[in-house]
Formats: structure tokens, C-alpha cells, sequence
């Protein structure tokens, strides 16, 4: 990018797939996943900023939300899903991260005539990481800070809020 327009970001992407025996969320079954013949279609929008010192996304999907139309990266269904995003680099190989991704219109179904509703997944998460070297980075990430309670699977609850530490090496 260059001139008035250094550092943003604008894109539309979609796509269609048709998948035979693809896994989704059943809720009568012993197992929590049952296959089935799915197609499907997805549209959305990414805008982002970059800059020095922050970077900036927002995106927003939509796709099909039935029994046999359904998007196969979607894997509770979802009809939208908005996803936004913000990274500051206070300073050199620091990272803050803040993000905010909601999925609604989420079901499972093993039958096309009844749907079991996994409620709307609203997730607000906190990160920060540190580079201590190319090679070695630290991390910390918070999940779920709102602590907002959603099906992960039918009659699996999420947890309130997660939290992760861990250490990233690269070769």
C-alpha cells in the first residue's frame, strides 16, 4: 500500500464447497458428531489498518445455516460470524492483543426436520506475547472474558473464562 491509503486493508472473499461424509454436531446420537452430505456457499468482508505501532481487523461472514446448506469450516452451522481484532506493539517484540468473535445462529441437527440450537457464542479474548529472542517467544491468553456460557456441542457447556501460558519455540 502507498500514497493516502499506506497501511489499510479491504477485501471481499467467498467460496462454495460440497463435502460427502463431513463430521458435524448431532445431539440424539451416543457420539457428539455424525456425518453427513453437506454444499454450501460463504461470503465476507475483511477491513484492516496497519501500523507501527497497532494493527486493526474487523471481519464479517455470512453463509447458509440449514440441515444440508451449511458453510464446512462453520462447524457449529453458524449463519454469521464477525470476528475484530486489535494488536498494539508498545514496544519492540511486544504484542497486546484484543479480539471479539461472534457466531450466531449456531445448531446441530441429525435430522432435517428438527434443529438443536447451540445458542450465539460471544467471546471476548485478551493476549499478550513477548519475543525474547527470533527463535523464543513467551505468551499469555485470557478466553471468554465476558463469561458468557454458549454450547460448545449439544449439552457440553463452555467454561467461563480459560486462560493459556506457554512458551513458542521456532526452528
Amino acid at each position: 500500500n502507498f500514497g493516502p491509503f499506506s497501511g489499510f486493508t479491504f477485501s471481499l472473499f467467498g467460496g462454495y464447497a460440497k463435502a460427502k461424509e463431513w463430521y458435524v454436531p448431532a445431539y440424539r446420537d451416543i457420539q457428539p458428531f455424525t456425518e453427513r452430505e453437506i454444499s454450501g456457499w460463504h461470503a465476507g468482508v475483511k477491513l484492516g489498518y496497519s501500523h507501527r505501532l497497532f494493527d486493526i481487523s474487523a471481519t464479517a461472514q455470512a453463509a447458509p445455516s440449514e440441515y444440508a446448506h451449511s458453510w464446512i469450516d462453520f462447524y457449529d452451522g453458524a449463519r454469521y460470524v464477525v470476528d475484530a481484532e486489535a494488536t498494539v506493539h508498545p514496544v519492540d517484540r511486544l504484542d497486546i492483543n484484543l479480539g471479539y468473535e461472534w457466531r450466531d445462529h449456531r445448531f446441530a441437527t441429525d435430522d432435517p426436520d428438527e434443529r438443536y440450537s447451540l445458542g450465539n457464542k460471544s467471546d471476548l479474548r485478551l493476549g499478550v506475547s513477548y519475543g525474547i529472542t527470533p527463535a523464543l517467544t513467551v505468551y499469555a491468553r485470557a478466553e471468554n472474558l465476558l463469561g458468557h456460557r454458549y454450547e460448545i456441542l449439544p449439552f457440553i457447556s463452555s467454561q467461563k473464562q480459560t486462560g493459556l501460558i506457554g512458551l513458542s519455540v521456532k526452528f
